[in-house]
């Protein structure tokens, strides 16, 4: 007895789950942002480009199956060259190519916001302060 041939969306489960290892892998070694797309543009520079076209490549991907249609059918070729490009990030990260990140590390959007809400405290007392 044979069993059935996995669904797309049972085959699609894997193209999301690589999408949150790669994640993981890259949140420990410091990126910085919400989801595997901010994670590995908060690390540019430290990745190769190359890299970083796989891990986006597979991000699109992650995102249509999950914001659109997870019983989306990939074809066998599509399906292959997400995993090469996943096999290729994988094997980047795990020879710990990248460049380990020194120091505090710190959001530049919440510091800007920081910075914003002091000066605002600032301008308030000196133009709303007693008379």
């Amino acid at each position: 007895m044979s069993a059935e041939p996995p669904t797309p969306a049972q085959q699609n489960v894997d193209i999301i789950r690589m999408a949150q290892r790669l994640e993981q892998r890259l949140a420990e070694r410091g990126a910085l942002g919400r989801g595997l797309g901010e994670y590995a543009r908060s690390l540019r520079g430290q990745l190769p480009d190359e890299v970083l076209h796989d891990i986006m490549k597979i991000n699109r991907v992650r995102n249509d199956l999950v914001h659109r249609n997870i019983d989306l059918p990939l074809s066998r070729r599509d399906r292959e060259s997400l995993q090469a490009s996943y096999e290729r990030a994988v094997e980047h990260l795990g020879r710990g190519d990248l460049e380990a990140r020194s120091g505090l590390r710190v959001n530049p959007w919440a510091l800007a916001a920081a910075l914003l809400l002091a000066a605002l405290l600032v301008w308030l007392a000196l133009t709303q302060g007693p008379r």
